[in-house]
């Protein structure tokens, strides 16, 4: 259980991908800004210390995406496969990516997440092979902008020959393909061919690399890719963590300046029922050389107005720009001093319950 400045910094940490698994994850920062949209609804309940925190949480997450690169990276096995195709294309195809011949084997949840990944980088086009047409069928719909080609195992072989890059992230025993299949099937040795495996256990033997133009990688070479974005994601964390403390400290300035509001409010009805006062007496006087017109008296009374905020600005933008809390309560009490606040405050609660006792 966390409070006080201890829950706004474990806020602003979780706002950052700071505290998630994958760090740097954009997931969070999207359930915090419905958590902020929530709070100032009619039905929400965050008030207004809360919806602050919350609108500030959301600030601090949005600069360090966009001031570090604490989400830039793959660090899951999918998007690691996204990315390494992407950055080997030209160099085991000599192919720019937009322009490779892409196919999936198996339709599961990987399956799913790689296709995400992949339309981030502009996919439009993809084969999926699978043993069933139903799921297939379901990614098609999940992802309308992608124009999916569903083939059955049957055509396995056609759908690897015409691709130029093939994905595997299907659940099987053994290998899907290794060099004696390719080599079966007419695919040794031919057309350029990269094939990136995701499936646990293994989809592609790793004698498929002996096959010539064939490149083969596995999810040891796409944790390596993880590790090394994970370990470039904890160097910007130290910068990130940099950031979330300026917030937090400008979230936290703000909060403790509510105090001073007591103070000012007070400042200002001490300040009014004197203006009141005295330009009652004034009027009085004036009026006995004949009656001011609506004009004049709006002319004086805004001339005792501009008078009293001018007076007040000094003290009331000392209140409000104090550096810390100490410095604020020490000009709170100095105030309270000068103008008497605290004095006027008990003699008029004792002045109340004198007038309540006549009245009794």
């Amino acid at each position: 259980m966390l409070s006080g400045d201890d829950a706004v910094w474990h806020l602003m940490r979780v706002s950052g991908g700071l505290d998630s698994l994958v760090v740097g994850e954009g997931q969070i920062l999207s359930q915090v800004k419905h958590c902020h949209s929530h709070s100032i609804e009619d039905d929400g309940s965050g008030g207004k210390v809360l919806s602050r925190m919350l609108n500030t949480a959301v600030a601090a997450g949005k600069r360090v995406r966009s001031e570090t690169a604490i989400s830039k990276g793959s660090v899951s096995i999918s998007s690691a496969a996204a990315e390494l195709s992407e950055f080997m294309c030209n160099q085991d195809l000599n192919l720019p990516f937009g322009e490779a011949r892409l196919a999936v084997i198996g339709a599961g949840k990987m399956t799913r997440l790689l296709i995400t990944h992949l339309a981030s980088r502009g996919l439009e086009k993809i084969t999926i092979v699978n043993r069933s047409m139903q799921r297939p069928q379901e990614l098609a719909e999940q992802f309308p902008d992608v124009d999916i080609e569903i083939k059955l195992l049957d055509d396995l072989w056609n759908v690897v020959g015409r691709s130029d890059i093939v994905y595997t992230a299907a659940f099987s025993d053994g290998y899907i393909i290794d060099a004696e299949m390719m080599r079966e099937n007419g695919l040794a040795g031919g057309r350029p061919l990269m094939m990136v495996d995701i499936g646990v256990p293994r989809n592609v033997g790793p004698d498929c690399n002996e096959i010539e133009n064939t490149k083969a990688y596995n999810v040891d070479d796409l944790k390596a890719v993880v590790a090394k974005n994970t370990a470039r994601r904890q160097k910007e964390m130290i910068e990130a963590e940099t950031l979330l403390n300026e917030e937090k400290d400008g979230f936290c300035n703000w909060r403790e300046s509510l105090a001073a509001i007591p103070t000012i409010n007070q400042l200002q009805e001490k300040a009014n029922i004197v203006r009141e006062e005295e330009l009652n007496k004034c009027t009085r006087k004036l009026s006995q050389n004949g009656k001011l017109s609506d004009k004049e008296m709006e002319a004086v009374e805004r001339l005792s107005r501009g008078i009293v905020n001018k007076l007040l600005h000094g003290p009331m933008s000392h209140l409000r720009s104090s550096e810390n809390s100490n410095d604020q309560q020490n000009a709170i009490k100095e105030l309270s001093a000068m103008f008497q606040l605290q004095d006027d405050d008990g003699d008029k609660r004792r002045g109340g319950r004198r007038g309540r006792t006549r009245r009794k």
